[in-house]
């Protein structure tokens, strides 16, 4: 088959070997450049489809401890103000404690005259005790 296709071309022989060599060296070559870039998007895919999930995986993460975050710094917050409140209460007591002491010393100085009396009344000294001042 060779020699026949070497008269019917006038080619010599040898020349007709070198370009069916050179044919099949090049179809060789060619399917594994193909087999190696199908290789190469297919491994490129697999890689893609794992970083998406690691990045998903991340973001979840990231996002409960941001919410525990939230959560911690929601119930300090609610802790504050419920302290903010009993001062509140607190010091409205005290200063119930104050006007009265004011009141029973104002009444005490006009019925009996300058009295030593403590410097801090024990209901005031109470007050003060329980606002932790």
């Amino acid at each position: 088959m060779i020699a026949a296709i070497a008269r019917f071309t006038g080619v010599p022989t040898l020349a007709v070997w070198v370009a069916i060599l050179a044919l099949a060296a090049g179809g060789v070559w060619a399917w594994g450049s193909y087999q190696h870039h199908a290789g190469v998007r297919e491994g490129r895919a697999i890689e893609r489809v794992a970083w998406e999930k690691a990045m998903r995986d991340l973001r979840e993460q990231m996002d409960a401890e941001r919410r525990q975050a939230q959560e911690r710094i929601d119930q300090i917050e609610q802790d504050y103000l419920e302290g903010r409140k009993r001062d509140a209460a607190l010091i409205t007591d005290l200063e119930a404690a104050i006007a009265q002491m004011e009141t029973e010393d104002a009444e005490a100085d006009n019925h009996a005259g300058p009295v030593c009396r403590p410097a801090i009344p024990r209901g005031l000294s109470r007050q003060l005790d329980a606002i932790g001042r």
